[in-house]
């Protein structure tokens, strides 16, 4: 066998690991896709239920992000008052 057809044979067998590797990242890429159309699904619902939930305790006791807030500083108030002088 001469030094050209085995060139020509490792760079046959190259190419087809090349072809094999794209496939395989193909798929992989493709799975990935529809991982993050579920995902995207979940956040959209989840959000939507957010927004329920803010929509419905605003009619109750106030927004959401109040309630969150007083929750918040009601403890930093209160040990202010424990560490003032």
């Amino acid at each position: 066998m001469t030094e050209l057809e085995e060139e020509v044979r490792t760079l046959r067998k190259e190419l087809w690991q090349s072809r094999d590797a794209t496939i395989g990242a193909t798929a992989t890429a493709g799975s990935y896709k529809a991982r993050n159309v579920e995902l995207e699904m979940l956040v959209h619902q989840l959000r939507t239920e957010l927004a329920r939930m803010d929509a419905s305790l605003q009619v109750a006791q106030g927004s959401l992000t109040g309630r969150m807030n007083a929750a918040w500083g009601l403890p930093r108030r209160v040990a202010r008052k424990i560490l003032r002088p």
